[in-house]
């Protein structure tokens, strides 16, 4: 009988010490899970609020280019529309064959000097040197970004062009046939040939088109510079 009793109370005390023992393993399971999970979520907290605050960082950066960009811009399509205004008129009396002297000489120095700007694009190279493009979150504000930069491309190709042409044919026609010194040309029958008329109609048109391009990025660099501050707001 008391053996029977010293069994009992020994399962008894076996079977207390197997539900502590399973209530203290839970617990610590439990306690062990909620700090990996807290962990978890600090960090992944941290990581947002890191990305968000670097996607600031690079926003500000192309709201402070783009703004830097459209001065440039504003300023080159009011350069170059006073100079195609100018030349506007003495194309019309140059296709009629009764361009004056004083006319060519204007037209001259007028041809003498065109624009080229420096767009601002470090914020870009450092985003995409970076590999970073993907923390901008918007997708169609990252598409717009990606797509003015292009056409900054495309404008810089045109003013690649337009510059080659000056400084291959213009320049050296101006050089040879245009005093700068003293506002004379050296032989005034210069403007009865084709070569002439062929070099102002070119320069003519490529300003023209370096002029569209200015104003068609201008009208990108406004709308997105919108869109970011917009977002920097939010």
């Amino acid at each position: 009988e008391i053996e029977r009793s010293i069994m009992k109370n020994y399962k008894r005390d076996s079977q207390k010490k197997n539900n502590y023992d399973l209530r203290k393993l839970t617990l610590e399971l439990i306690v062990v899970f909620l700090g990996v999970t807290v962990g978890f979520l600090l960090n992944n907290w941290r990581i947002q609020n890191q990305e968000k605050s670097l996607e600031q960082k690079y926003l500000n950066g192309f709201a402070q280019n783009i703004k830097i960009n459209n001065t440039s811009l504003q300023t080159a399509i009011e350069t170059d529309s006073l100079r195609i205004e100018n030349m506007k008129p003495m194309i019309l009396i140059l296709q009629s064959g009764e361009l004056p002297a004083d006319s060519v000489i204007s037209v001259f120095q007028n041809i003498i000097s065109i624009s080229r700007l420096e767009f601002h694009t470090d914020t870009y190279q450092e985003i995409i040197n970076s590999g970073n493009l993907n923390i901008i979150n918007d997708f169609q504000l990252k598409e717009k970004i990606v797509n003015y930069h292009i056409s900054i491309d495309g404008v810089k190709f045109v003013e690649d062009y337009f510059h080659n042409y000056h400084s291959t044919f213009v320049l050296p026609f101006v050089l040879n046939e245009f005093n700068m010194l003293t506002g004379e040309l050296n032989n005034l029958d210069i403007i009865k040939t084709v070569k002439f008329s062929n070099m102002i109609a070119s320069y003519y048109s490529l300003l023209q088109q370096q002029l569209n391009v200015y104003k068609e990025l201008l009208v990108k660099s406004i709308d997105l510079r919108q869109i970011i501050e917009s977002s920097l707001s939010k």
